[in-house]
């Protein structure tokens, strides 16, 4: 159980620079993540866990990411995270990030901002349409 949510905790969207910037959106949580971890969690018939990557960013750590200037990050509005599940002979097993990209597309097709990386997906809760990748 985490603090903010049923599967995530504040500090798993902390600012990786340790400035404490640590306040998320709440629909990046509830809307998207919580939504993933359902998805993933009825696909897979299995356990899940969603690793966040990147979640909040200070514009200096985001500056040094090579993050873009108004990143949805800097607003703790995003997350770059990868899904795993348990899989039947024991061990982590991860979901296809592509696969990830196109549930979470295709439950918001008309906003979000989503971006395909070849080892996670990033999520943001704007309300625009944004794809990359």
């Amino acid at each position: 159980m985490g603090d903010i949510s049923d599967h995530f905790s504040r500090y798993e969207f902390a600012c990786k620079c340790g400035c404490g910037f640590d306040t998320v959106d709440a629909a990046l949580i509830n809307i998207i993540l919580e939504k993933v971890h359902r998805w993933a969690q009825r696909t897979y018939n299995a356990r899940v866990k969603i690793e966040v990557s990147s979640g909040n960013r200070c514009p200096t750590h985001n500056a040094s990411e090579g993050g873009a200037p108004d990143s949805q990050h800097i607003y703790g509005k995003a997350a770059d995270f990868k899904v795993y599940y348990m899989g039947e002979i024991g061990g982590w097993i991860q979901v296809n990030p592509d696969r990830v990209a196109d549930f979470i597309d295709s439950t918001y097709p008309n906003k979000l901002g989503i971006g395909r990386y070849h080892n996670r997906t990033h999520a943001d809760s704007r309300d625009v349409k944004a794809r990359w990748g």
